[in-house]
């Protein structure tokens, strides 16, 4: 294969893409490639997909944990927009999020508010989070702006409520159930928490200063 990543020309063996090959969806397949995932769109996908104009706007918004894609990658001989190139981050298992400290989680999801707000301000809406693009290492990652939308005629007011249900609604559906406690108790979770006023804030009154996650849940389905 063939590439153009940015203005940079690389080529690899089947060999080498078997070896750099990390996971695959429905729009690409993933590679790692030193520093960078390199997202190879695959011939057909029945979702849109980020164009060439969109992975450029997207690269140039400075978020902290939202990835961003960082480079348009082309066909080298056809020149065609095959795809685009994120940060790559190392992962810890998910069910480490149970086990961290509930003061260092909402800083964590604090930082996540911010990019939130700073994608509302460009005109980002970003559609749809799932456990599977979550990446923590001691900080919280979201890695895949596949679905996310550019409304540039959209209020950003608008978009920022959006955004801040969209992520509440992520917590309460991927994040609380790995505590392992029953779906009634999660639906009595869920309703304890306003889907439009970001959750971090809401969870933050009266944190016992250990606490951990699970601790947190378990407490508050009691």
């Amino acid at each position: 294969m063939r590439i153009l990543l940015g203005d940079k020309l690389l080529e690899f063996t089947d060999e080498e893409l078997d070896y750099m090959y990390i996971d695959e969806g429905n729009e690409s397949e993933v590679f790692r490639y030193g520093d960078s995932v390199l997202k190879i769109y695959k011939d057909y996908c029945a979702k849109e997909r980020l164009g060439e104009d969109d992975v450029i706007y997207l690269s140039n918004i400075p978020t902290k944990r939202i990835l961003m894609p960082r480079e348009v990658i082309r066909n080298a001989d056809t020149m065609e927009f095959i795809g685009y190139s994120m940060p790559f981050i190392y992962k810890y298992p998910k069910d480490v999020l149970m086990k961290i400290k509930m003061n260092h989680f909402l800083d964590e999801l604090d930082v996540i508010h911010s990019d939130l707000e700073l994608l509302a301000e460009h005109h980002v809406d970003v559609e749809d989070i799932h456990i599977d693009n979550v990446l923590y290492n001691e900080s919280f990652f979201i890695g895949d702006p596949g679905s996310f939308e550019i409304q540039r005629d959209t209020p950003a007011g608008k978009i920022y409520r959006n955004n801040v249900y969209t992520f509440n609604r992520f917590v309460k559906n991927d994040i609380f159930p790995l505590a392992k406690v029953s779906k009634k108790k999660i639906k009595e979770l869920d309703d304890m928490f306003d889907d439009y006023f970001f959750i971090g804030e809401q969870m933050r009154y009266c944190i016992p200063p250990k606490e951990t996650v699970r601790q947190y849940i378990k407490r508050m389905t009691q």
